[in-house]
């Protein structure tokens, strides 16, 4: 940034001397315009007497003088309205803001009357030589008649503060600091000469501009800033989200682990976190903190979060470190699980997960058909309950009626297991495809058959002949398939070769030709034969085309149609027989007589021994268990992912990467294949039963944990309010982004911070340094204790925390028999609404403000309810700062056991009406 240089030396002045002097400056510039003007025009009706310079100087110094009481008007006008703003004008029609200038106006209206009457009548004002008169119109009382005659511009200053990105105001931003007020004064400049009458040398109007020394409108711009912060999706908002979430987690699996705390999410706790949250925006908005609010937060927070004795304010006061007090995170979410739990408030708590994904492997293989609650009653007896084929409401009705009538929740566990039926069809759909063989049928003819024709002699003419009819057929040879190892896709399983032999009539005449006298006639004599056609090795074979096709894998397998006694496997043997009694012999007298090329193209199924399917199943459990020793890293916890999202995104990360990396160990090729082929294809049905395991499961866990963040999406969504202003993605956010990072291990709350102002803009730019105070009340707003006001006893504060997925929590996936437990989830809708009696911001570095006992006195902003009337007359009120919001918390812990929720009132409501 290019630096500038400051004629202003002093940042903690409250008002400098120079930045009035550099607004004088600016006003007597434009009085130097209008005598200027005025020695042109007058130049003619002025003697050569007069003395230009001393008019001049003269009218700075009436500038000066009314500017000065200019600006005391304005910071009376000011101070009445911090006392007393309006926040809500009686006239709907009308702006607040133009409702308070106008008061202001009012103010200086009749504060600068008087001053000028009593200042600037009757020559008051001269220097002996030459006076300067205000003029007071005919049939007018004062110089200023109306406040349209005064005006306000902003003076913008930049305000660079410490802050903490998203969870504070932005560090640098413009407000409006002071009023620049200006004011139209006809005025007369006479000659004075020294007799009773005195010579009026012009008339002219003049602007009377001043900087308003009062910093009313920064702190009102810094109050309305506060507002922002504390109300919608701002900054409280924000650090709600985050500490609520970092609580309810810790606490979640707390819970889960011990049955303690009863209740996850307790209001108890969320009023100190809530406390804090408004006291840290108060440090950061204005640089300080009330501090007795800051007391009796250290001291009800000790109380509700540590189980303290109630602490005295010195020492609260001496357990201060500088200019903030520390509050650790650790105190809202592990020591308030472990105090409820009865624990030493040190005891770590593990908040991870453990994502097994085994439990998403077994549901491939395994149906839960039953679940089994463990409860005990106040004699330390146990009971089960098993509920067969029970849908989730189910269970959790179940579960609140035992709780109701007394009995205490253990955990839930897994009852009876069935096999998968889908996934056995699955296995023998598999053993059958590997079982299988792709066979047809081809007949090869003899191509140049021997044909006889019949005896004929004595009728040449051929006058053609009948069809070919399959007269009979020799057997002549058996094709067997190829030895061991040598059989592939193309060659002939078996065939069998005769010699065909064919008849046909052939139909041949004579013809003769006689004269008798002059006739001629012919004679034609007709004569039939029998032709003879011998096919010679007309070939009948069945021709393997594939075998052990699945996926895309085939014909690869050891000694494929031949009997494995090894492993007593038919290895295709069988299928051979199969098609020729289902296709070739059936047909054979027809392929004898007319086959020709390709026919029968069909699969065979073979037979196989139940060691398969035992086998199969065996291997998919075993490699079940060896999924089940991939473990989560127990990085992967609430602490460093507390976006639930987040979290199972990196747990699938972890384990998909990890179960990628154990695939080739559990597929174990070497076992059922030696180089290309298989052992038998018993061997390959069972490998092939192992592939399509371990790539379903590697599907199962993608979809599983799609699924899951989808779920996820749609509870949050659910127990966000329709009306709400923000979204789960919102919430995700949130817990993803950078106010996680800055709020998971403390917060501090700045009580006492300089904040810097600077003005750079024009020819004099200037810095200067501000202190605020805060004076709020009640100091402490408590939820659970009514605070009196005026004589009124009221709840300053009120929460509403609702379990919204009931004691158990909600299964995710929700379980059906097939569907796999990955994790149990809940979710907390937390409204919180409150006000303040008072809210008084003090400049405490400027007292500029005359006070007839204190002398000066600085000033303020004060926000409480109050009407505002003027001459008996309201003009509007004054209202109260107040707050409302809600956000979710979650819980998420692993699958079964105590789950995650609430025992007993499921929405908890505290000074909420």
């Amino acid at each position: 940034m290019k630096s500038q240089k400051f004629f202003l030396k002093d940042n903690h002045a409250h008002i400098p001397f120079s930045v009035i002097g550099v607004f004088l400056l600016i006003g007597s510039s434009i009085t130097a315009a209008y005598v200027s003007q005025l020695e042109l025009n007058k130049a003619d009706e002025i003697s050569s007497t007069i003395d230009f310079n001393e008019i001049e100087n003269l009218m700075r110094y009436a500038e000066a003088d009314i500017a000065t009481a200019l600006n005391i008007a304005g910071m009376k006008g000011l101070k009445e309205v911090g006392k007393k703003p309006v926040i809500i004008p009686e006239n709907q029609s009308s702006d607040a803001y133009e409702v308070n200038c106008n008061r202001v106006k009012s103010t200086i209206m009749d504060e600068l009357n008087i001053y000028l009457a009593g200042s600037y009548l009757c020559e008051s004002f001269n220097d002996g030589r030459y006076a300067i008169n205000v003029v007071i119109s005919e049939g007018k009382d004062f110089p200023i008649v109306s406040i349209d005659e005064i005006s306000f511009k902003n003076l913008e200053m930049d305000l660079n503060r410490f802050t903490l990105p998203l969870i504070g105001p932005e560090a640098e931003k413009s407000h409006c600091t002071y009023l620049v007020a200006d004011v139209l004064i006809d005025i007369e400049i006479k000659e004075l000469s020294g007799k009773s009458n005195s010579k009026t040398v012009t008339t002219r109007k003049i602007n009377v501009s001043s900087v308003i020394t009062s910093r009313y409108p920064l702190l009102k711009s810094l109050v309305d800033e506060y507002y922002e912060t504390i109300n919608g999706i701002g900054p409280l908002w924000t650090f709600t989200t985050v500490l609520s979430n970092v609580y309810s987690l810790a606490r979640g699996y707390k819970h889960y682990s011990s049955g303690k705390p009863l209740n996850v999410v307790d209001n108890k706790h969320l009023a100190p976190l809530i406390n804090g949250g408004l006291l840290l925006e108060e440090g950061l908005v204005f640089g300080s903190v009330d501090p007795l609010s800051l007391v009796d937060f250290a001291i009800e927070s000790g109380k509700a979060l540590k189980n303290s004795d109630e602490q005295s304010s010195t020492d609260v006061f001496n357990g201060m470190e500088g200019d903030e007090f520390n509050v650790h995170t650790d105190d809202f979410s592990k020591g308030t699980a472990n105090a409820d739990a009865g624990d030493d408030e040190n005891t770590s708590i593990d908040d991870s997960p453990y994502i097994n994904i085994s439990e998403i492997a077994q549901r491939v293989l395994y149906d839960c058909n039953s679940v089994i609650l463990n409860f005990v009653d106040s004699s330390n007896n146990f009971i089960h309950i098993e509920l067969i084929d029970a849908s989730w409401e189910d269970i959790g009705n179940t579960v609140e009626d035992y709780v109701n009538n007394g009995y205490s929740f253990i955990n839930i566990e897994k009852g009876d297991m069935l096999q998968n039926q889908t996934t056995l069809d699955k296995l023998d759909d598999i053993i059958s495809t590997v079982y299988s063989a792709e066979m047809k049928t081809d007949v090869k003819r003899d191509s140049n058959p021997t044909v006889a024709y019949g005896y004929h002699n004595g009728y040449p003419i051929n006058n053609g002949t009948g069809a070919w009819v399959l007269d009979y057929y020799e057997f002549k040879d058996t094709i067997d398939k190829p030895s061991k190892g040598q059989i592939d896709s193309g060659c002939t399983l078996y065939g069998e070769i005769y010699d065909v032999y064919w008849t046909r009539e052939h139909y041949w005449s004579a013809r003769t030709v006689e004269t008798s006298g002059n006739e001629t006639w012919v004679n034609w004599t007709h004569f039939a034969t029998t032709d003879n056609k011998v096919e010679e090795a007309v070939s009948i074979e069945v021709i393997l085309n594939r075998y052990s096709e699945y996926n895309s894998t085939k014909d690869d397998v050891k000694d494929v149609f031949y009997r494995n006694d090894s492993v007593n496997d038919e290895n295709l043997a069988d299928t051979i027989q199969k098609y020729k009694d289902n296709f070739f012999i059936p047909d054979l007298e027809n392929l004898i007589e007319t086959g020709d090329g390709s026919s029968h193209i069909e699969t065979v199924f073979g037979d196989f021994y139940s060691w398969v399917e035992t086998e199969a199943w065996y291997v998919l459990n075993e490699i079940l268990d060896l999924i089940g020793n991939i473990k989560q890293d127990p990085s992967i916890n609430s602490t460093n992912y507390p976006n639930p999202v987040d979290l199972l995104n990196a747990a699938k990360k972890d384990l998909l990467i990890k179960y990628n990396e154990s695939i080739d160990g559990y597929l174990n090729i070497s076992a059922y294949q030696s180089i290309s082929l298989f052992s038998s294809v018993g061997k390959k049905a069972v490998y092939c039963v192992r592939e399509w395991y371990v790539y379903k499961v590697q599907e199962s866990i993608e979809n599983v944990f799609e699924g899951i963040v989808n779920e996820i999406d749609e509870q949050i969504e659910d127990a966000i309010p329709s009306n709400a202003d923000f979204s789960s993605q919102d919430v995700e956010d949130t817990l993803s982004g950078e106010a996680m990072n800055t709020l998971k291990n403390q917060f501090s709350i700045p009580f006492g911070f300089d904040m810097n102002l600077t003005n750079s803009d024009g020819d004099y730019p200037w810095n200067e340094s501000i202190r605020l105070a805060i004076d709020q009340y009640p100091n402490y707003l408590d939820p659970f204790n009514e605070v009196e006001f005026e004589g009124k006893k009221d709840y300053w504060l009120g929460i509403k925390n609702t379990c919204t997925l009931g004691p158990t929590g909600l299964p995710i996936l929700p379980p059906t028999p097939v569907t796999p437990w990955v994790v149990t989830l809940n979710v907390w809708l937390i409204e919180v609404h409150g006000e303040y009696a008072q809210f008084k911001v003090i400049d405490s570095s400027d007292e500029t403000l005359f006070n007839p006992l204190f002398g000066h006195e600085p000033q303020i902003y004060l926000r409480e309810k109050k009407d505002i009337v003027i001459d008996n007359t309201k003009i509007g009120s004054n209202s109260r700062m107040h707050f409302d919001f809600t956000t979710v918390a979650f819980g998420v812990v692993p699958s079964w056991g105590m789950m995650v929720g609430d025992i007993g009132e499921y929405t908890e409501e505290d000074g909420w009406d």
